[in-house]
């Protein structure tokens, strides 16, 4: 088993290794080469290295990683990124993969995360002195238990009254809901462009995090979204109250598996969850039209998924030590820093896509 680093310069001649080891696994859209190529072209900045792992000349490891501190290395992370881009074969010995990994970096690595990993891709490794896991955040998911009728009839009494009763209020006040579904490539950019002003008008505007199209997450998406709608894998949901915009969904679709990336909608209509009519009406479509069995949301857990779905699991980072003390230093910060944000009154714990300030043993 023997590591090569090559510099990320050199994505394009990785495109064939990565494309069948991650078909070979989960055969996710978020780690698909298409996915990862148009992430690395707006959020590298040049310095990240591309480590491919074989043993008998098979691929069984590759990740892109870069340097974040002087002793220390993790997986980039774009904000955009569900899952961190790493993949290894299912079963492989992860501390094996990294201990060999740690040396073959620009030394000295004393530190490497592996961050926000989905334990249905690759279960959590067990402990050891060289090794810890750190929770990052809890996800939802939904499997459709077969037609729409039978997801909304799982749904509680409530649900589907507060459904009804928003409907009712739209046809009293004479507004015509609309649904859309845009699947063209030459239609992304269009759909971006007014997912970002639904985006910029929303909360997201306010602290500078929204999707806006002259920045690298409005290209992002745009290119993404577009490569993927050329293979019938991506979809835009709109939901509009007459001509007006008013709910957005970002997504992919694979095999039966929808991933919504993003959604926005319009803040100032008051006493409706637009898109939550939006979702219900989206979903009737998906499950009855278009086959979907299982809906994945790769968010924090919200009170408004656990309407719609009792499922969920934790998702988390990976931190090898090179040497057992930096992981007894690493874990003496963390609650250390921990202390003090609960002096502050803040609350303990860390959940951000590096988890460079501690494991839990």
């Amino acid at each position: 088993m023997s590591w090569a680093i090559r510099p990320i310069g050199t994505l394009v001649e990785h495109a064939g290794g990565w494309q069948a080891l991650n078909e070979a696994e989960t055969n996710t859209p978020l780690l698909d080469f298409r996915f990862v190529r148009d992430l690395v072209g707006e959020f590298s900045d040049g310095s990240e290295v591309i480590a491919t792992c074989r043993e008998g000349g098979v691929i069984q490891a590759i990740g892109i990683l870069r340097r974040v501190g002087r002793f220390y290395w993790a997986t980039l992370q774009p904000a955009n990124a569900p899952i961190g881009l790493w993949i290894a074969k299912r079963g492989a010995d992860v501390e094996a993969l990294l201990r060999r990994l740690v040396p073959a970096l620009s030394s000295p690595c004393g530190m490497l995360s592996i961050t926000q990993q989905d334990p249905d891709g690759m279960p959590r490794p067990a402990v050891s002195k060289h090794l810890a896991t750190l929770d990052y955040i809890v996800t939802p998911s939904l499997t459709v238990p077969g037609s729409f009728a039978e997801f909304l009839g799982g749904r509680s009494k409530n649900f589907r009254h507060n459904v009804s009763r928003q409907r009712n209020r739209l046809k009293r006040e004479g507004v015509t809901a609309r649904l859309e579904l845009l699947q063209a490539p030459d239609a992304m950019a269009q759909a971006v462009a007014d997912y970002s002003a639904l985006e910029c008008a929303s909360w997201k505007g306010e602290i500078n995090s929204a999707v806006r199209m002259d920045e690298p997450q409005g290209r992002f998406y745009v290119k993404m979204l577009a490569s993927f709608a050329a293979i019938g894998e991506a979809l835009v949901y709109r939901y509009f109250f007459g001509d007006r915009l008013v709910a957005s969904d970002l997504c992919l679709l694979r095999n039966g598996t929808l991933f919504i990336l993003k959604t926005a909608c319009d803040e100032t209509i008051q006493g409706l969850s637009t898109a939550h009519l939006m979702r219900m009406d989206a979903f009737a479509d998906l499950f009855d039209k278009h086959g979907v069995r299982r809906v994945e949301f790769y968010g924090p857990l919200k009170e408004w998924h656990t309407r719609l779905t009792e499922e969920k699991r934790q998702m988390y980072h990976v931190n090898y030590y090179r040497w057992p003390m930096l992981k007894l230093l690493d874990k003496f910060r963390k609650a250390r820093r921990n202390g003090a944000a609960a002096g502050r009154g803040a609350a303990p714990g860390d959940t951000e896509p590096h988890a460079s300030a501690g494991a839990a043993a």
